[in-house]
């Protein structure tokens, strides 16, 4: 009788579960995943189906309240983001760390020098490789050629309160004339918007050479609603 109390008065105190399909229009139901999932109860679960890009959400109502104006935040129709990509060689012993710019460099401009010195990245010598600006969509699959011999592609993830975009399925590749192409790295990067990140791939911990690929993504600027005329 004792067990059978304590389940009844569980039961009584158990939220009640709703369930509520949300059909994404604009943007990938996937990528709304990693803003779904901290907002969950933990009685909440998420489903993702890709086929129909869908979300199918299992929580409170109070959590529901939560998560939706979240998805209908990012579910608008993609926007074009402007992106800077910039591939850096660096060289020589990591000298102590400094809040002043390097002072060796080659043809590398001066606001990139100021990001270098502001990470934690410390080389003696910089040398641009190459660098290009593309103007893309969220959504959209970009591939740069860079230095001729380098390759770096991403898939533009959704924009995150005007703050933050994803960059999925990051990969750099070293593609040699007439050989065979060696990947690099592969990962998702998340960037604040207007910054540049900067990423170092080097041979190994310590070494005295990088190859340092600098990431930058801004979004357009939405152009002024004309005025109609009289």
């Amino acid at each position: 009788m004792l067990a059978t109390a304590v389940a009844a008065r569980a039961q009584q105190d158990a939220p009640e579960i709703v369930a509520h399909v949300y059909a994404l229009r604009h943007q990938t139901a996937g990528d709304a995943l990693s803003l779904v999932k901290p907002l969950l109860s933990q009685h909440g679960t998420v489903e993702l189906r890709p086929g129909e890009n869908t979300l199918v959400l299992h929580d409170t109502m109070e959590a529901l309240e939560r998560i939706l104006p979240v998805l209908v935040a990012f579910d608008h129709p993609s926007r074009p983001v402007d992106v800077d990509l910039w591939l850096v060689r660096a060289s020589g012993p990591k000298i102590p760390v400094s809040p002043q710019p390097p002072t060796r460099s080659t043809n590398v401009p001066p606001e990139l020098l100021k990001a270098l010195a502001e990470s934690v990245l410390r080389y003696e010598q910089y040398s641009m490789i190459g660098s290009s600006n593309v103007r893309g969509e969220e959504g959209q699959k970009m591939t740069f050629q860079v230095g001729g011999n380098y390759v770096v592609r991403f898939r533009l993830g959704t924009m995150v309160g005007e703050q933050r975009l994803r960059l999925n399925d990051f990969e750099v590749m070293l593609d040699p004339d007439g050989g065979t192409a060696v990947p690099l790295v592969k990962s998702q990067l998340n960037l604040w918007l207007g910054r540049t990140m900067v990423l170092a791939l080097s041979p190994g911990e310590g070494s005295s050479t990088a190859l340092l690929v600098m990431v930058r993504c801004q979004a357009v600027a939405k152009a002024a609603p004309k005025k109609g005329g009289h």
